[in-house]
């Protein structure tokens, strides 16, 4: 049981961490949109990052906060007073059996990148779950990576170097 809590992570599979920024900008891309949205009625500002895969038939998308809004704006000379940018996403989808530490709930496949690759800032991870998951099995999306049992792992990440 000790080596399940760890994980056992697959022959071959590194770390989005461990990649060079060449083979960071050799994944596939997806055009990311940085989005604020106020709440009218409550006055409430969030930030969220989205990506549409699958022909758009599947959105994904990563609650950001308001220094990742701003500092992806600024690495990639976006305009960050605007309530909406798009940057290019280099992302992989990854399948590794696991518990989120967010709210306990077994996973099978999550999307990650970097949103500022040249500088390896910003680094984005969010779960698949449900409808999403049946879908991606449904499609058959190419180029999946396996990670194998992942073990516990945090919903979303902002920071460095967390892959």
């Amino acid at each position: 049981m000790a080596e399940e809590e760890k994980g056992v992570v697959a022959e071959g599979f590194r770390k989005l961490s461990e990649f060079s920024v060449e083979e960071l900008l050799k994944l596939p891309r997806l055009p990311m949109r940085m989005v604020e949205t106020t709440n009218d009625r409550t006055g409430q500002v969030r930030f969220n990052a989205y990506v549409y895969m699958l022909d758009s038939r599947l959105e994904v998308r990563f609650p950001i906060d308001r220094a990742t809004y701003h500092l992806v704006a600024r690495l990639r000379g976006k305009d960050s007073t605007k309530s909406e940018y798009t940057v290019s996403f280099p992302y992989r989808v990854v399948k590794g059996r696991g518990v989120s530490e967010e709210d306990g709930h077994e996973f099978d496949y999550y999307v990650e990148g970097y949103a500022a690759p040249l500088e390896r800032k910003v680094y984005l991870n969010q779960l698949l779950t449900g409808s999403q998951v049946d879908l991606v099995e449904c499609l058959g999306l190419e180029g999946v990576v396996d990670r194998g049992y992942a073990g516990s792992v945090k919903g979303v990440g902002y920071f460095d170097d967390l892959g």
